[in-house]
């Protein structure tokens, strides 16, 4: 862990051990031992550039202030596809199946074996699942 401390930039090492800090951290905890060193660097580079560091610290700061997304959920009026993983350590799986209870014409998919990543746990199954929710050519686009 004090590998990762080093390579942070002073101002997220300095957050020490608050919720979002410990958000950022965590990719770097549960996947150390699988990243590679240019994985782990590509991981930090983003927190390393100040406007992109203030963008995820303001981010952060408004997902911990109004951590419940759930009561706007029943205003999204767009066809939407919830894609997670059976394993997802940060939104349950009663979660997911919550929200999309509650957001209309939405579709849900759980992937076996799977974190809160799918795109990097199984980015074959993740691509086939995102393709079949989407229309076909020949269907009407889903509308902006």
């Amino acid at each position: 862990t004090s590998r990762i401390f080093d390579m942070l930039p002073t101002e997220v090492a300095q957050l020490g051990t608050n919720p979002m800090a410990l958000r950022l951290y965590e990719p770097l905890q549960w996947r150390q031992s699988r990243m590679t060193s240019e994985e782990l660097d590509s991981y930090l580079r983003p927190l390393q550039q100040k406007d992109r560091l203030a963008f995820m610290l303001a981010l952060g700061s408004d997902l911990l202030s109004e951590p419940d997304r759930l009561p706007g959920a029943h205003r999204v009026d767009r066809p939407t596809f919830i894609i997670t993983g059976a394993d997802d350590h940060l939104l349950s799986v009663d979660t997911i199946q919550l929200l999309n209870s509650v957001i209309p014409d939405s579709r849900i998919e759980i992937l076996d074996g799977v974190g809160h990543c799918p795109m990097e746990d199984q980015p074959e199954a993740f691509t086939s699942s995102v393709l079949a929710f989407l229309p076909a050519s020949d269907e009407a686009p889903i509308p902006a």
